[in-house]
Order: C-alpha cells, then structure tokens, then sequence
C-alpha cells in the first residue's frame, strides 16, 4: 500500500508470502516471505531517491537437498524515470 504524506513525498509497504507445506509430501517442501517498508522522496516528476527497509527469508527441501537464504537490513536508491 502506497501513501503520500505530501504530494514528493511517499511511504510504501509490502509483504510477499508463499509456501509448500511438508503435508504435500515430505520430501519437498519450500518458504519465500519478503517484506519490504520504505520512503521515496521525488525532487522532480523524473528523479527522486528511495530508502527503507528489507527482509526476505527463502528455504527449500527437495530430497536431500535444501538451502536457506535470509536477508535483512537498510538500503538507499536513486529512482530515475523517463
């Protein structure tokens, strides 16, 4: 959901989810959860910068192999449109 506190000024915020339960069958299973809060500041209609925060966990099982990615912190981005 996207709100404009002033008209250059936004506060934006996500959330992703998906999931393959172990109940489907035990030798597959998989999460993705992605969260994501931020501000955008526009200078012009063309340029403005971004920063929020981001946390994003992934794991899988497949057979005997799975893998886990968690990724959490800041970050600050130009946006540039044309």
């Amino acid at each position: 959901a996207r709100y404009y506190v002033v008209p250059n000024i936004s506060i934006t915020g996500e959330v992703s989810a998906f999931k393959i339960p172990d109940s489907v069958n035990s030798q597959y299973n998989a999460h993705y959860i992605d969260v994501d809060v931020y501000g955008t500041l526009n200078f012009t209609n063309n340029l403005g910068v971004k920063g929020g925060y981001r946390s994003r966990d992934v794991g899988y099982l497949i057979k005997a192999d799975s893998g886990q990615l968690t990724e959490k912190g800041l970050y600050f981005a130009g946006v540039l449109r044309y």
